[in-house]
């Protein structure tokens, strides 16, 4: 009974206070302040004294009955043996570490458990926010892993090289124009290897017989649709040169206005992976020549050149580096700035994405077309084959040289093929087409397209007069004129709202072109030997249907993302899709785009050459391309060519394994261009002991592999054209000093 009775006595002493000592906020009270309770210490060991018993499981006893927890005789507070004659706190120390003493006998535990509970209930919720916070923001992808090669393939972890750390690298090469059947062995033996699939490099290959592009099959819009996996039509760069209505002013290649680049509704891929990743993955890409990627968005938002486009354009939407384009660039410098970047010193300014572009095969296709074994400039196309060729061939073994393979994927594709045209002959003139008054009074621009002929109108309401005097004028077995919005379904081209398109076009079949009598003349006047006395000569283009078969494109992907196979012909707007995917980004972090999921669904099951069924028109492609190419070998059954057969190459004897390394009519000088290391990373095959070199697993420069086996003649011939390659170096860099200084 003597607790009841100290309780009891509290009671009464607590009637003559002006305040209540155990209410919650008397320790802030200004009458407690002016009493002493200044310590926080203090203040601390009240406030847990004061609710200790709030936490306490055992009620407290009087007599033989339990008090309610809302009963009048419970206290939560300070008991009387905490407290001075005066009410006032006084320092007790715990008794035992796991219990309070209360007086008389009275102890409660300390409640471990609720403390416990209440800890662990914070770290919870504290990692909820945390993850919620993650969630929130608004560029950062979630982990996304396709395993279709090496299962030890990660996009989001560092690597290391032996030497220094990298991120996962993404290198894409467009060969502009490359016909997938130029791969031969005689004249790109190292495309070859890849695309049959035996390229001895330590890298998984997956193959296709062709790309599918998109149409038109032109430069500007396959490139654009190759970074946003868009149809041109949807994306609006409709093809090489069109007419803006709304800006009043004409696109082609070199125009650079930001208005006519920017699509609310276009993303290309740099932009996606610079977007992407928060700053735990420093996302940057770079491109060396890439049709688009040069435009200066940053005037755009400055000058607000289009006040209606009320949200500002993305930085990202400009790569982090970016080179202008220049058609005199030699493929050996192309390279080096290639490298270049992947040598850069740290991990935080060296890019994760690469594009580059190769313009060598177009350029040379648009003058002479793709000729023949009997025709004129074979072997300088041969030629040009095979610098390309050798190009591709020695960036690899500068990835190898760097230990990169492991973590470094490259795809190889282009943008269209080529179609030859006899001039001539297989050309009508736009003039003859339609009468003067016509095109004066009716038609307000007429746009070569490539073969093509884009019509835009003064007033739409002329269309069906137009329409019907062009049919009746054109050979409809070779030219077909649609009016905007009629085009073939699967052409994906039809959008009578877009205001890039024409009104009318006229579209050949391949192999026939429309031509202004300007152009005509322009064509004729430049340098055609293949002339015959008639003055018929042949030139190249494209842009016809992208299902045609001259208008095929190319595509190799190898590297730790991809399988070891052949996958089915598939459609180029498939490409943004997987850049993003081996970069890592999730499809919520992917710009809409026309992609199928096709691609990576047969990358999931990759297949041998026998199981890829291609029907196919052989007897064409071996008149066009001869028997001896690659897909013909592979899908048409046609024998593979044995040094016997190949005449054109002299140097077959220098291979050790039967294979011809070399290519048809090159100048040695072009086989044993090296790439020397620029920068600070050596080649980390000096540091990794045990570890085979990736250079001596691939073909090396012929200078390089008869140097160390070869007679002493041998070494002075190398000699003699290691001296030969200096000073064409030597007169490289005079002429690159020139064109600088110019």
């Amino acid at each position: 009974m003597e607790l009841q009775n100290d309780l009891e006595s509290l009671d009464n002493e607590l009637n003559d206070f002006s305040e209540d000592p155990f209410r919650d906020d008397f320790i802030t009270d200004e009458d407690a302040v002016r009493s002493g309770w200044r310590s926080a210490w203090t203040r601390m060991k009240y406030w847990f004294y004061k609710n200790r018993l709030k936490w306490t499981n055992n009620p407290i006893v009087i007599g033989d009955a339990k008090d309610s927890r809302d009963g009048s005789n419970f206290r939560r507070g300070i008991p009387l043996y905490e407290l001075d004659a005066n009410g006032q706190p006084i320092d007790t120390e715990l008794v035992d570490e796991n219990e309070l003493s209360f007086g008389t006998g009275f102890r409660s535990k300390v409640p471990f458990k609720i403390i416990f509970r209440t800890l662990l209930g914070s770290l919870v919720f504290a990692i909820f926010l945390i993850l919620m916070i993650n969630i929130a923001k608004p560029h950062h992808s979630t982990r996304v892993l396709s395993h279709f090669g090496s299962p030890e393939f990660d996009p989001y972890v560092k690597y290391f090289n032996g030497t220094h750390e990298f991120f996962p690298l993404t290198i894409v090469i467009s060969l502009d124009g490359f016909h997938p059947s130029l791969i031969s062995k005689r004249n790109t033996p190292f495309l070859h290897d890849l695309y049959e699939l035996k390229y001895d490099g330590g890298m998984n290959i997956t193959s296709t017989p062709f790309m599918i592009p998109s149409f038109p099959t032109e430069t500007f819009p396959n490139h654009w649709t190759l970074v946003t996996g868009q149809y041109p039509i949807h994306h609006g760069i409709v093809s090489n040169v069109f007419w803006d209505p709304d800006l009043n002013e004409e696109f082609h290649p070199g125009v650079l206005d930001p208005r006519i680049w920017n699509n609310n509704d276009t993303e290309p891929i740099w932009q996606t992976v610079q977007s992407a990743f928060d700053g735990d993955i420093p996302f940057k890409a770079a491109t060396h020549m890439w049709p688009g990627s040069d435009v200066n968005y940053t005037k755009y938002n400055e000058e607000k050149l289009q006040p209606e486009h009320k949200k500002p354009i993305a930085r990202e939407r400009t790569p982090f580096y970016f080179d202008e384009f220049n058609a005199k660039e030699p493929l050996s410098q192309k390279l080096s700035k290639i490298i270049e970047y992947v040598d850069m010193s740290t991990l935080n300014e060296r890019p994760q994405l690469i594009l580059g572009y190769v313009p060598n095969v177009d350029a040379f296709g648009h003058k002479h077309g793709y000729p023949s074994e009997s025709e004129y400039y074979y072997e300088d196309f041969t030629e040009t084959l095979g610098e390309v060729d050798t190009f591709l061939k020695q960036l690899v073994e500068s990835l190898q040289e760097r230990n990169l393979t492991s973590f470094t994927n490259l795809v190889i594709v282009s943008d269209h093929g080529m179609s030859d045209i006899v001039v001539p002959s297989n050309v009508i003139i736009w003039e003859d087409l339609l009468d003067e008054k016509l095109r004066k009074d009716y038609v307000s621009h007429a746009y070569l397209e490539g073969p093509m002929m884009a019509i835009s109108l003064k007033d739409s309401g002329n269309i069906n007069e137009v329409y019907h005097n062009l049919k009746t004028s054109i050979d409809e077995d070779k030219y077909t004129v649609y009016v905007n919005g009629n085009f073939p379904k699967e052409w994906n081209f039809n959008d009578g709202k877009n205001h890039h398109m024409a009104s009318i076009w006229i579209v050949p079949e391949p192999g026939y072109a429309v031509m202004k009598k300007e152009q005509l003349k322009k064509v004729a006047k430049g340098d055609h030997k293949d002339k015959n006395e008639d003055n018929v000569f042949t030139i190249g283009s494209h842009g016809y249907d992208n299902n045609a078969i001259d208008m095929r494109s190319v595509f190799i992907g190898m590297g730790p993302y991809f399988p070891q196979g052949y996958i089915e012909p598939f459609q180029n707007t498939e490409i943004y899709n997987l850049l993003c995917d081996i970069c890592g980004v999730a499809e919520k972090d992917r710009n809409s785009n026309d992609g199928t999921g096709m691609l990576m669904n047969q990358l999931r099951e990759p297949q041998s050459s026998e199981e890829v069924e291609i029907e196919d028109d052989f007897d064409y492609l071996v008149s066009k391309f001869g028997g001896f190419s690659t897909y013909n070998i592979i899908w048409g059954g046609y024998p593979e060519e044995t040094e016997q057969d190949n005449v054109d190459n002299d140097n077959d004897d220098n291979d050790d394994d039967g294979n011809t390394d070399e290519i048809a009519a090159m100048p040695s000088s072009s086989l044993t261009i090296k790439l020397e290391m620029t920068t600070s990373i050596p080649s980390a095959t000096e540091t990794l002991p045990g570890e085979t070199s990736p250079s001596s697993r691939s073909s090396s420069s012929s200078i390089q592999a008869s140097a160390t086996a070869s007679t002493v003649e041998d070494w002075l011939q190398d000699i003699i054209n290691d001296a030969k390659d200096l000073i064409d170096d030597i007169i490289d860099s005079i002429d690159d000093l020139v064109d600088s200084d110019t």
